[in-house]
């Protein structure tokens, strides 16, 4: 469950919200009585971090006060490298250069990860630390 932390921070700008995490999380914020918006136009239509211009309207248009960043390419063993760079790099690059670009920045950016990082050398039954040396296994 999501506590309330800072009364200042009412809204949160959620990448990825119809994701598996964010459709979750976006809940649980909300509860907490935070102000949920994803990537998503003035009309009603999907914002794809891809179109530097569109992301660049929907976060001066909210002026988040904290951005949750999940949207991504997940599976980075799908075959389409290209895609991963495109979304992942270029995407959250859009994301950011928006961000900076406001008079008033978010007091929290968080940017999501993926397990992937840590490589497949853990026993299955070992316990992840995020102390855990970085060993990635694929791009």
């Amino acid at each position: 469950m999501v506590n309330r932390s800072d009364s200042r921070i009412e809204r949160v700008l959620l990448t990825g919200l119809d994701g598996f995490t964010g459709r979750h999380l976006a809940v649980e914020l909300r509860t907490a009585s935070y102000t949920v918006q994803g990537l998503t136009a003035t009309d009603g239509s999907s914002v794809d971090l891809l179109d530097a211009a569109a992301v660049l309207d929907v976060v001066r248009e909210y002026q988040p006060q904290a951005v949750i960043h999940l949207a991504a390419q997940s599976f980075a063993g799908h075959g389409d490298i290209e895609a991963i760079y495109r979304t992942n790099i270029v995407g959250t690059r859009n994301l950011l250069l928006a961000l900076a670009s406001l008079a008033q920045k978010p007091q929290t950016v968080l940017l999501a990860s993926t397990a992937h990082v840590y490589g497949n050398a853990l026993a299955h039954d070992a316990v992840l630390s995020e102390g855990a040396a970085l060993q990635p296994s694929n791009d």
